[in-house]
């Protein structure tokens, strides 16, 4: 495939945003959170789905300290604004924490004995029974278990299959992908993702699948006037703001595991900035904190 004109500007953009941890900066917190508080195994594993049900940090803290069910859901999860479908995704969580060896038994059996790529797989597959759950959530989920978590997988590809997000910023870079969901469409959107790795490898730059999954999503919402480094930092710490529990103050502390410069609650800003994720559309400019 054919790389366009804008390949300079992401490979800058992915750079800076795996640098500044602002590729899914909640999964850094919550593990310095979980540090901080001794959480075992298994209540890493609860405020990990607990987060996933919101994905909206403020509510994921208040949810796993015992308030709700309803509060505020982020975009990702908008489908659970729905009181219904949000208390039928969370007494499926539910029914699995509440039985005999709780979750560390029930994803057993996707992991155990198995290599890592073939463990995600299964562990996606394994997400997917969760009642609520489609594949984006699945994803997501996979990827936290691993990287808050600890779970032993490792991701194969993007999940390109009925996805939105990668789809987009993988047309900005390369010309003429297929926009279906068979079989040999997916093929070709696992090539192209895979030769998006080796790129980025071959300027140096930290490429894991998964991460470039997250920039690619986000370069497209920076092209969009929608997005700028550091918003997702920004946009957590707004909900933690909003949303406020007795672990509020230890989420703000845990943050420590993002770069200082980045911090709204150390510089005064307390949410995303409109005006900045309008910058690069309109300039053409990537901003930096410094």
């Amino acid at each position: 495939m054919r790389l366009t004109p804008l390949w300079g500007d992401y490979a800058r953009f992915h750079a800076l945003a795996l640098e500044t941890k602002d590729v899914d900066p909640v999964y850094p917190v919550l593990r310095t959170l979980a540090q901080d508080l001794r959480l075992s195994a298994e209540e890493r594993i609860r405020l990990v789905m607990a987060h996933v049900a919101y994905y909206h940090m403020g509510s994921a803290l208040a949810y796993f300290e015992g308030r709700g069910p309803t509060l505020p859901c982020a975009t990702e999860r908008r489908g659970h604004r729905d009181p219904k479908k949000l208390a039928a995704h969370l007494d499926a969580l539910r029914s699995v924490s509440d039985a005999p060896g709780g979750w560390s038994a029930w994803f057993a059996p996707a992991v155990a004995g198995k290599s890592p790529r073939d463990a995600w797989i299964a562990l996606n597959e394994r997400l997917m029974e969760i009642h609520g759950n489609g594949r984006w959530a699945s994803y997501k989920t996979a990827e936290m278990l691993w990287k808050v978590c600890g779970f032993p997988v490792e991701a194969t590809d993007m999940g390109h299959r009925y996805s939105s997000g990668p789809r987009k910023g993988l047309n900005l870079l390369f010309d003429g992908l297929p926009e279906g969901n068979k079989d040999e469409h997916i093929g070709v959107l696992d090539e192209t993702s895979e030769q998006l790795c080796r790129l980025l490898k071959e300027e140096g730059l930290p490429a894991p699948v998964e991460e470039a999954e997250t920039t690619l999503c986000d370069f497209h919402s920076l092209r969009e006037g929608r997005y700028y480094v550091g918003h997702d930092i920004d946009q957590m710490l707004r909900q933690l703001l909003d949303v406020q529990s007795g672990m509020t103050r230890d989420a703000l502390k845990a943050r420590r595991a993002l770069p200082r410069a980045y911090r709204g609650e150390i510089h005064g800003w307390s949410a995303p900035d409109k005006a900045r994720a309008r910058a690069y559309r309109a300039t053409g400019k990537i901003l930096e904190r410094t």
